[in-house]
């Protein structure tokens, strides 16, 4: 049964199609004249619009600089100095700026330079900046290069919208170097402070240091201690052979022999003070201190 129902649609399918065809052939004059007026209608709108004129401004956004002024002085310092002169850069990247064009504080800046609200016949300044980004187009390129295309009935218009923008563009990357520079400015005035009172504290230090082991110049001084002892240990060699002398014809009760020998020891206890720990109520510290001194 279902063998007849599938052939009895397929005749009435082509049925169909036969009638269609015959109703297009019959009605083709009445097609072919509503299809030219619809045509004649689209050419003579298309004719009666105004042109549309579209301006484009091409500009290559500042490089980061890699180093100069006062950035060069600051990596030649080194340590903290040379940190604080890695985020000098006041140069940005095409990101940075496609983000400035597109921000509502350059929109709203060129509405009021170009009283844009009164053209665009608009209530309020958000609808102005709603049309005027329907109107401009900003694009990035992969070589870095931005494109502003703005699009006007008015050529003159057109021109001067894109030049609007990229006039508010350099007036904004400006300010935020201005700021920049003011904030690194702040940076490096407190940095300095620290320097400078770490740099007191030092110099307390070493007063006190100073004063404490009367220690100046421990090289000069560690010389002279030096120079001291060969000069004591002369002396004490001298004054022995003078007693070696004076036993062969005193003897040792003799006046001349004692004063020899308390001499003697007096320079050797300087010795011993000199070459030892002591020396704490010198001024040339003892030998022995030099090192840990220096």
């Amino acid at each position: 049964m279902n063998t007849p129902i599938s052939e009895s649609n397929s005749d009435d399918q082509e049925i169909n199609l036969l009638e269609l065809l015959h109703v297009i052939a019959r009605r083709k004059d009445l097609i072919i004249k509503l299809c030219g007026a619809a045509v004649i209608l689209s050419v003579c709108y298309s004719l009666a619009l105004k042109n549309i004129y579209t301006a484009t401004a091409k500009l290559l956004p500042p490089q980061r600089e890699s180093g100069g002024g006062l950035s060069a002085l600051l990596g030649q310092a080194g340590g903290l100095a040379g940190l604080a002169a890695g985020g000098m850069g006041l140069g940005g990247s095409t990101d940075l700026y496609m983000g400035i064009l597109k921000s509502r504080s350059v929109a709203d800046a060129v509405v009021k330079r170009l009283n844009l609200q009164k053209e665009f016949k608009s209530k309020t300044p958000e609808d102005a900046r709603r049309t005027l980004e329907g109107r401009v187009k900003f694009q990035a390129g992969k070589d870095g290069i931005i494109s502003i295309a703005a699009n006007s009935r008015d050529p003159a218009k057109a021109a001067l919208l894109a030049n609007t923008f990229v006039d508010e563009l350099s007036r904004r990357s400006v300010q935020l170097n201005l700021s920049k520079v003011g904030t690194e400015r702040i940076f490096l005035e407190k940095r300095l402070d620290v320097v400078k009172q770490a740099l007191k504290n030092a110099e307390n230090d070493m007063k006190t240091f100073q004063e404490r082991y009367k220690t100046f110049r421990a090289d000069s001084q560690a010389a002279a201690a030096i120079e001291g002892i060969a000069r004591l240990q002369a002396d004490i060699v001298t004054k022995e052979v003078q007693l070696a002398t004076l036993r062969n014809s005193m003897t040792d009760e003799s006046n001349e022999v004692r004063s020899l020998k308390a001499g003697i020891s007096k320079l050797k206890s300087q010795l011993g003070a000199m070459t030892g720990a002591g020396g704490d109520s010198n001024v040339i510290p003892a030998a022995g201190n030099m090192p840990g001194l220096a």
